[in-house]
C-alpha cells in the first residue's frame, strides 16, 4: 500500500484565512444570515475538500446554515456573540429525525464548532465545556497548558481525521510513513481499523511532533520530546498506543534510534533525563557515543546470565544502559565509566544499584578486561558504591585538611576511613547542637558529647575520643581552638582481658533446632557455617573462604591455611559437618565453576565478601548477646569441659601455643575452683565470727 502523500492538499492551520477556502462560485443558502456568510463559504470549501461524497458535503453546507439561524434567532449576530447557552440549546432544541441521523448530525456539529474554534472565530471554552470531559479534559488542559490553546485544538483536529485529504506530511516522514502503510497491509493490529487509518493516525503523530517543537528531520528528535509526548498523551490510552506503536516501528527501522521509545514509555522520565539541567560542560567525557554503548546490550545481557542473574535484574539492568544512552543522547554527550557514577548518584538509591552494574560491564567490554564474579563483586564494593557522605558544609575544608595530613603522615587507608566516621560523629553531632562554626567550642560543649558519645562498646568510645582529641589538636595548631580543649575528652583505658561469654544451653539448643528445620540455599549454606565453627571452632573469615581443595572427603580431613595467624591447621570432620556439606553442595548450592564452598545466593554467584550475611542469620535466632565468633569459643569452652589437653585445644584453634588458652578458664566453674589457693591455717571459731 504505497500512498502519494506529497500530492494532498495542504492541511489547516492555526493561522488559516478565510481566503484559503474561499470560492467566488459557491452558491450561497437563501436562508444564511449574512454575517455568517464568510464562514459559511470557508465551511464548504474546507468540507468539499475533506469530505468525500458530495452527499456528505451538502448535509455539512445545511447543518452550518441550521446553526447560523438558530443563533440570530438567540439575537447572536455574529460569531463572537455565540456561547455555551446557546450551542446546548441547539443540541437539545433542533429535529434530527431518526437516531442514526442524529449520531451523523451531531458528529457534524461537533467538526463545526471545533473548525470555529481553530479559526479564532469563537472561543476555545466553548468546545471545551460542552464536548470535553473526563480523560479528554485531562489531555486537552496538558496540551494547551504546554504547548498553547490553538496547538491543542489542531491535534484534535488531527486526531478526528479520517481521510488523508487535509493532512499534509513533511518531505522527510513520507518514507517513513510509507514503509509503515506496508508494515499495517501485512500485519493489521487488532487496535486500529485499517491500514489507511493506521496511515492517518501515523500522519497525526508527525504533524504534533513538528508542531510541537518545530523538528525538521528525525534526528532532531530528543528523549524529552518523547517524554513529554508520552505524558501529556497518557490520559487518552487509545492515542498512546498508537504512538507507541508508530514509535515502536521508527526504531525498528532505524529512523530513531532502537532506545528512544524508552523515553516514550515511562511516566517519570525526568528521574533519568534530567532535562532542567543544562550545564554540562563538566561531565566527564569518553570516547563512545550513546548508539555504540547500546550496541553492547546484546554482550551484557549474555553476561549477566552468565552470572546467574534472574530474569527481572536483568530486565531493571538492561534499562538502566538504554536510560543513560538516553540521558547522553538529550545532553551530546558521549560514554565515560566516571560520567555514568555522576549520573547513578543523581538517581534514587533503590534504582542507581542495579544500573551500575550494566554500565560497569558495558566499562569492562569497551576496555576488554576480564569479567569474573569475584571481580565484579570486589568493583562493586570499591567502585560502584554510592557517592560517600559530605562532611557538613561549616566543617568540610577543616575535615578534609586534617585527613590529607594524616595521609601525608603515612596513615594507613583503613585508619583514615576510621577517622572519617568518627568525624561524621562529631560534626553530626554539633549540628544537632546547632553549632556551625569550630570556633564556637567550649569545654562544656564537649564535656556533652564525651556524656551522649555511645557508638556501641566501651573500646569503640575510646577510639573515637582519641581520635577527636587528634583532631581537636590539628584545630589548636591552626589557631582555631584552644590547646586545653583537648584535655575535655577522657581517655578510656578498656581491659585487654575479659570474661569470655560462651552460649548458654539455651541458644546451643535453639542453634541446634534452626540447623535441623532449614530450608533453602541461604539457610542451608549458614547451618553448614554454624557447623563448622561449633565443630571445629573456625573464624568466620575461614568460613568465608574455605575451598574446595581443603577439603578430604576420603580420610574425613579438613586443611586449611588460618587467615588471620597463616597457620595450617589439620582437624578431622565430624559427620554431622560432612553431612550438612554434601546437603548444601548437592541440593542446595548452585553449580558454578567456583573453587569456593560458600557462594552468594544471589548474583554474581561468588565468593562471599564478608561474614556479614552469618551475622544477619546469628540475630534472627532471637538469641541475646550471641555473636558468631562466640561459637569459637563454646567449642574451646565444650573440648575443657571433656578434660581434652591444653595443648590440643590450642592445636585445634590454631594458637600458637597454650598460654593463649587462659581466657576460656573463665568458663568452666571447676577449672576456676583447681585456681583458688588453700586457705589452711586461717581457721576462725565460731565465736569470733559472731563478734
Amino acid at each position: 500500500m504505497d500512498i502519494d502523500i506529497l500530492s494532498l492538499p495542504s492541511p489547516l492551520e492555526v493561522n488559516l484565512t478565510f481566503g484559503k477556502y474561499k470560492s467566488d462560485n459557491l452558491k450561497l443558502s437563501r436562508r444564511c444570515p449574512s454575517w455568517a456568510e464568510e464562514a459559511f463559504k470557508a465551511y464548504v470549501a474546507y468540507t468539499s475538500q475533506t469530505q468525500k461524497r458530495d452527499i456528505h458535503h451538502y448535509k455539512a453546507s445545511a447543518f452550518f446554515t441550521r446553526l447560523a439561524l438558530f443563533a440570530d434567532q438567540s439575537n447572536c449576530h455574529c460569531f463572537a456573540e455565540l456561547s455555551v447557552e446557546i450551542v446546548n440549546d441547539f443540541i437539545e432544541n433542533v429535529s434530527y429525525g431518526s437516531h442514526k441521523h442524529q449520531i451523523h448530525q451531531l458528529a457534524e456539529l461537533r467538526k463545526l464548532i471545533l473548525w470555529l474554534v481553530a479559526l479564532e472565530l469563537i472561543p476555545a471554552s466553548i468546545f471545551k465545556e460542552v464536548y470535553l470531559s473526563g480523560k479528554m479534559d485531562l489531555w486537552f488542559n496538558e496540551i494547551m497548558s504546554r504547548f498553547g490553546v490553538m496547538t491543542a485544538i489542531n491535534d484534535l483536529m488531527d486526531f478526528d481525521e479520517k481521510s488523508l485529504n487535509r493532512l499534509e506530511v513533511p518531505v522527510w516522514a513520507v518514507e517513513a510513513i510509507n514503509q509503515y502503510a506496508i508494515h499495517c497491509d501485512r500485519r493489521l493490529s487488532k487496535i486500529f481499523c485499517s491500514p489507511l487509518q493506521c496511515v492517518i493516525k501515523a500522519a497525526a503523530c508527525i504533524r504534533c511532533m513538528v508542531r510541537h517543537y518545530k523538528i525538521l528531520s528525525f534526528y532532531e528528535i530528543k528523549p524529552s520530546y518523547l517524554a513529554e509526548l508520552g505524558l501529556c498523551l497518557r490520559p487518552l490510552q487509545k492515542y498512546y498506543d498508537f504512538f507507541s506503536h508508530f514509535i515502536a516501528f521508527l526504531a525498528k527501522q532505524g529512523f530513531i534510534t532502537e532506545y528512544m521509545p524508552e523515553a516514550f514509555l515511562r511516566v517519570k522520565q525526568s528521574m533519568f533525563l534530567f532535562p532542567e539541567q543544562n550545564d554540562w560542560s563538566d561531565f566527564p567525557s569518553g570516547k563512545v557515543g550513546p548508539e555504540e554503548l547500546f550496541q553492547l546490550q546484546g554482550q551484557v545481557n549474555r553476561l549477566l546470565k552468565e552470572l546467574g542473574y534472574s530474569k527481572k535484574s536483568q530486565n531493571q539492568i538492561m534499562s538502566g544502559v538504554s536510560r543513560h544512552c538516553l540521558f547522553l543522547q538529550e545532553h551530546g554527550l558521549t560514554f565515560s565509566f566516571e560520567g555514568a557514577l555522576k549520573w547513578c548518584h543523581k538517581l534514587s538509591p533503590d534504582t542507581s544499584g542495579k544500573y551500575k552494574t550494566g554500565l560497569y560491564l558495558c566499562h569492562k567490554l569497551l576496555c576488554q578486561e576480564p569479567i569474573l564474579p569475584d571481580i565484579m563483586l570486589e568493583e562493586r564494593y570499591c567502585q560502584l558504591r554510592c557517592k560517600p557522605k559530605k562532611f557538613p558544609s561549616w566543617s568540610e575544608n577543616w575535615c578534609q585538611r586534617y585527613l590529607k595530613q594524616r595521609r601525608q603522615d603515612g596513615i594507613s587507608e583503613s585508619t583514615v576511613r576510621q577517622d572519617i566516621t568518627s568525624l561524621h560523629y562529631f560534626t553530626d553531632y554539633l549540628n544537632q547542637r546547632r553549632v556551625n562554626s569550630f570556633n564556637s567550642l567550649t569545654i562544656e560543649l564537649l564535656h556533652d558529647f564525651d556524656r551522649d558519645c555511645n557508638p556501641g562498646a566501651a573500646r569503640y568510645k575510646a577510639d573515637v575520643n582519641r581520635i577527636i582529641r587528634s583532631f581537636l589538636l590539628f584545630l589548636a595548631e591552626n589557631g582555631v581552638v584552644r590547646y586545653n580543649l583537648i584535655l575535655t575528652l577522657p581517655s578510656y583505658s578498656v581491659s585487654k582481658i575479659r570474661p569470655v561469654k560462651t552460649l548458654t544451653d539455651v541458644q546451643l539448643q535453639e542453634l541446634y533446632r534452626f540447623c535441623s528445620d532449614v530450608s533453602g540455599e541461604c539457610q542451608t549454606r549458614d547451618a553448614l557455617a554454624f557447623k563448622l565453627a561449633l565443630n571445629l571452632g573456625l573464624r568466620a573469615v575461614d568460613i568465608v573462604n574455605l575451598r574446595f581443595k581443603s577439603i578430604d572427603v576420603k580420610k574425613k580431613i579438613l586443611r586449611f591455611r588460618q587467615r588471620k595467624t597463616g597457620r595450617i591447621v589439620e582437624l578431622p570432620l565430624p559427620q554431622t559437618v560432612l553431612n550438612a556439606l554434601y546437603e548444601y553442595l548437592s541440593t542446595k548450592r548452585k553449580e558454578h565453576n567456583n573453587d569456593q564452598v560458600m557462594l552468594r545466593s544471589i548474583a554474581p554467584h561468588c565468593r562471599l565478601k564478608s561474614a556479614e550475611t552469618f551475622r544477619s542469620r546469628v540475630k534472627a535466632l532471637n538469641c541475646d548477646h550471641f555473636t558468631l565468633h562466640q561459637l569459637r569459643k563454646t567449642f574451646a569452652s565444650l573440648l575443657l569441659k571433656a578434660g581434652v589437653n591444653f595443648q590440643l585445644i590450642a592445636d585445634a584453634l590454631g594458637h600458637a601455643n597454650s598460654q593463649t588458652l587462659h581466657v576460656y578458664l573463665s568458663t568452666e566453674p571447676e577449672q576456676l575452683r583447681s585456681c583458688c589457693f588453700p586457705f589452711t591455717g586461717f581457721e576462725l571459731n565460731s565465736e569470733e565470727v559472731m563478734i
